[in-house]
């Protein structure tokens, strides 16, 4: 199994118990082990996850798999597979938009301007510290200029309201499931500390990291949308597709 698993040795697997009211849900048996599809780096990985879960199943009825292979108590039943990404694969997924990953940053980490209970970035008023894109930074998904002004007004709003530190350096919100349907609330996102460096570009990277899905409704187009904060806790920017089709940033300053 080891060499079978070498191409991806960077990769964590994880085999839970599946619950079986959920099995039935997604049109599945209950009372099996079955296996959710996940984005495979290669067939082998794919044959040694197979193999795993078989392994998992032989060793405990009510099993997590972790490698090296281990079966651990789970409450659950019915198997289903988690895989996140480590460290090492985000900063080569987040390199093309000119970003250097420096390290994770839990969520409990991190401090946020602070915002009225219920509220977030898109419902704070200017009595929050909220500021917008300008009227002419504003743009349509579909306008040939959008990703200048997407990238424009950023830096603008980035610079002006304390975004960086001395080295450029900043939080970007980032998930590291690489299972789009991975469970586990939200315990699978995190911000990653990086530095802005000369050839950025929030939109001519296409990284899935910086992707808005609700963008697909209007357009075929890569769309960013994602939200960076500071290291000081004082600002917090999130850009962000509209539900007419435009795509602004918002930076959450208070006094």
């Amino acid at each position: 199994m080891a060499t079978e698993a070498e191409p991806c040795s960077n990769t964590q697997i994880r085999l839970e118990r599946r619950s079986p009211n959920r099995a039935s849900r997604m049109g599945r048996g209950t009372g099996v082990a079955s296996m959710r599809e996940v984005r495979q780096c290669d067939r082998a990985f794919h044959a040694m996850r197979v193999q795993a879960a078989e392994v998992c199943e032989r060793r405990s009825p009510r099993g997590v798999l972790s490698s090296p292979l281990r079966c651990e108590e789970s409450p659950f039943g019915g198997y289903r597979t988690s895989v996140t990404l480590t460290d090492a694969e985000m900063a080569v997924l987040l390199a093309p938009a000119g970003l250097r990953f420096i390290q994770r940053r839990s969520r409990e980490e991190v401090r946020l301007p602070p915002l009225p209970p219920g509220y977030s970035p898109a419902s704070a008023g200017p009595e929050h510290g909220r500021f917008d894109s300008g009227s002419d930074e504003i743009a349509d998904v579909e306008d040939p200029d959008m990703p200048d002004k997407v990238n424009a007004s950023w830096f603008r709003m980035a610079t002006e309201y304390g975004l960086f530190n001395e080295e450029r350096e900043f939080l970007l919100a980032v998930d590291y499931a690489r299972d789009d349907e991975a469970d586990g609330g939200e315990d699978h996102r995190a911000w990653a500390l990086v530095r802005l460096l000369d050839d950025w570009d929030w939109v001519a990277s296409e990284i899935d990291q910086l992707r808005s899905w609700i963008a697909g409704t209007f357009t075929t187009r890569f769309v960013p949308e994602f939200t960076v904060a500071s290291l000081n806790g004082r600002t917090m920017m999130n850009t962000t597709v509209w539900g007419n089709g435009t795509v602004s940033t918002i930076a959450i300053r208070p006094e």
